[in-house]
């Protein structure tokens, strides 16, 4: 079983997020928009659901 690091990383590198276009977070940071992919992490912390 995968510990929570190794989830995360996968789900970073692997998960499309419909808001950015069905773009991963990687792929946000590598085009720049660090602060677009922080606040996604912030909303889903905080309990966005949408």
């Amino acid at each position: 079983m995968q510990n929570d690091t190794e989830r995360a990383i996968f789900l970073i590198k692997n998960e499309p997020i419909a808001a950015f276009r069905h773009k991963t977070l990687l792929q946000l940071v590598q085009e720049g928009r660090v602060e677009d992919a922080i606040a996604y992490l912030d909303s889903i912390s905080a309990g966005f659901s949408g």
